[in-house]
Formats: structure tokens, C-alpha cells, sequence
């Protein structure tokens, strides 16, 4: 059994100025929970607000939410810093794009990674509004964002070559679960055999506000390969 949590430190340098670290902590026990292992630890700056655990085959990784997606991997004693999985889609007027929901769906050393990611927004272009392709501009009420996927083996691949400046040399490209426009709240992702289960909550279509685009609240699913 294998136990992951994290606190996040803040230190006050002034009235204005403070450095947040965050600790990220893990503690394994051997029979089932009646004892466990002093827990070892490795800070980050910025603070852990979205992470993921996983252990897949001989590979320990954990899963931060960085302006992006970025992976750290456990070298014999401490967490390596972090580096790049998935960058978000830069844009030269868009603002930070937030991932969240990040889940790790492994058996073996294969499995999917999973996550909700804001890189495509978008928001309604139309004669009335034709800089919507920003997506500030319009100030929507809403936030459409997507649900992405990736080989969990092409993840451990890609992230294992790490130029000097701490980027992924190769570059993950993700697959896309759902369509322009549309909203999801929570994902959820479980391997079993061959395949990877994948369920999400959301709106297949949000519209201006939330309340405009006459879609209910729904559920999806869909299955990935056991890659």
C-alpha cells in the first residue's frame, strides 16, 4: 500500500511578498496498513494545488499542475524537479490556463494519463463578436475547457529525455475526448484488462453564460487502450 499526500509551506518575506513551497510526501506499508514507513519528502516551488501518484511497472511518478502538465519521477531516494508532460497552447493574448483533475489510470506499466485541460477555449465567433477566438475578450461567464488523454508509456517515454533548460525534448502530443465548446466538471479514469474506462461530468455545449446553452448537466464515458 502506498500513501501520497502534500502540504503547502508559506513563508512571508513582507507584507506583500511570501514564497509558497509545496511538500510532496510518501509513506508505504507492507502489511496492509498496521505499521508504515517514515515517509520521505521533496519540496516544490510554487506550491502543490493538482497532483496525481501513480506506480506503474518499476516507475514511480507523480503528476503537477504547473500552467500546464508536468511530471516528476521518483531516482532512488529523492522526486526529481518537475518537467514538461504537456505545455498549454500559447497564445499571445490569452491568460493562465488551468489544469485539473489529473488522473492516472495504470495496470502494469501501461495505463492512460488523464486530465482536464483549458488549452483550446474558445468561445462563440459571430458577426456581433468576431474577436472571439481570443478568449478574454468577450469576458464570458464561462469557461469551456476539454478532457485530454495520453499513452501513460509514451508518457514515461517522452519525459525521460530532458534538455538542459528542464523541458521535454520530445513533445507529448495528448488525444482529445471532447469537442469545441463544451464543459467538464470531474474526470475519472480506471484500467481493468485490456482497456482504460474513462467517465467524465459536464455540458456537451456551453454557450455565453452557462444558462444559455439549454444543455443539461450530463455524464460521459468512453474507453482508451491499455497503452
Amino acid at each position: 500500500m502506498d500513501l501520497f499526500y502534500t502540504a503547502n509551506e508559506l513563508v512571508r518575506l513582507s507584507k506583500t511578498n511570501a514564497n509558497v513551497t509545496g511538500w510532496l510526501f510518501h509513506s508505504s506499508s507492507r502489511d496492509r496498513a498496521k505499521t508504515w514507513m517514515n515517509p520521505d519528502s521533496s519540496g516544490f516551488p510554487g506550491g502543490i494545488f493538482e497532483f496525481e501518484a501513480a506506480i506503474a511497472g518499476n516507475e514511480r511518478s507523480v503528476f503537477l499542475e504547473r500552467q500546464g502538465l508536468r511530471r516528476a519521477r521518483w531516482q532512488g531516494g529523492a522526486w526529481s524537479s518537475s518537467y514538461w508532460v504537456a505545455r498549454v497552447k500559447d497564445h499571445p493574448l490569452s491568460g493562465y490556463q488551468r489544469v485539473s483533475s489529473i488522473n492516472a489510470a495504470t495496470r502494469g506499466g501501461k495505463g492512460q494519463l488523464v486530465w482536464i485541460d483549458a488549452r483550446y477555449q474558445r468561445t462563440d465567433q459571430t458577426l456581433l463578436n468576431p474577436f472571439a477566438s481570443i478568449p478574454w475578450v468577450s469576458h464570458p461567464d464561462w469557461e469551456n475547457n476539454d478532457v485530454l488523454a495520453a499513452s501513460f508509456s509514451e508518457v514515461i517515454r517522452d519525459s525521460t529525455i530532458v534538455t538542459r533548460d528542464n523541458t521535454i525534448a520530445v513533445t507529448l502530443q495528448p488525444t482529445r475526448l471532447t469537442n469545441d465548446l463544451s464543459y467538464a466538471e470531474f474526470v475519472r479514469a480506471r484500467a481493468e484488462k485490456d482497456r482504460v474506462y474513462v467517465v467524465w461530468s459536464g455540458r456537451s455545449r456551453v454557450g455565453k453564460s452557462i444558462e444559455s446553452a439549454n444543455q443539461s448537466p450530463e455524464i460521459f464515458y468512453t474507453t482508451l487502450p491499455l497503452e
